[in-house]
């Protein structure tokens, strides 16, 4: 059985490291698995560079395929690839995502992130949009449902506590569950 390749996208905190502890997890699940750290605290990053930065990593894959998994302010920048490289991103799932500005966020790269997405899910046909799957909790005190919530779009709501904790839980416990819509056709 060939591996497909995913690419993780963590949020804010660009937790690299901790990332890499689902990596063996998704390695059993048939996926080559990469982690790409946005920079999304760099003070000198505007999100022009940010997002070429991934779609240079994303064109690097050999693969013909990719998949993408975005947490948090990672799934804004997974969209935004699927709008520029939707030939080569097969699907992309988010999780805790905000799809709209959450007011107490005064990052700028994830402000001008959200607004890529925004524009580019204005443009999005619906057949695109169906590459989308967004997980999103009911209790995410950082990122609320209705700020995690799109519209026109496959969603999921869980009903976990806490951003953290659903982004754990998604990742891992509902890894099956993304799996089968990552390869589903």
């Amino acid at each position: 059985m060939t591996k497909k390749s995913l690419v993780i996208i963590p949020g804010l905190g660009d937790r690299k490291w901790l990332y890499s502890l689902i990596k063996p997890l998704w390695h059993a699940l048939g996926f080559n698995t990469y982690i790409f750290k946005y920079g999304w605290n760099k003070s000198t990053t505007n999100n022009n560079i940010a997002h070429q930065k991934i779609i240079d990593f994303i064109d690097a894959i050999q693969d013909e395929q990719v998949y993408i998994l975005g947490a948090s302010a990672g799934g804004t920048a997974a969209i935004n690839i699927l709008a520029n490289r939707g030939s080569k991103v097969i699907k992309v799932v988010t999780v805790c995502t905000p799809y709209s500005q959450v007011p107490y966020v005064n990052n700028d790269l994830i402000i001008a992130s959200i607004d890529q997405l925004n524009s580019s899910l204005k443009s999005m046909s619906q057949q695109t949009k169906n590459k989308i799957f967004a997980i999103y909790s009911r209790y995410d005190q950082t990122v609320p449902a209705k700020h995690g919530r799109p519209t026109d779009i496959k969603s999921k709501k869980i009903i976990t506590l806490g951003h953290n904790l659903s982004i754990i839980f998604s990742v891992t416990i509902l890894s099956g569950h993304i799996k089968r819509f990552f390869v589903e056709t």
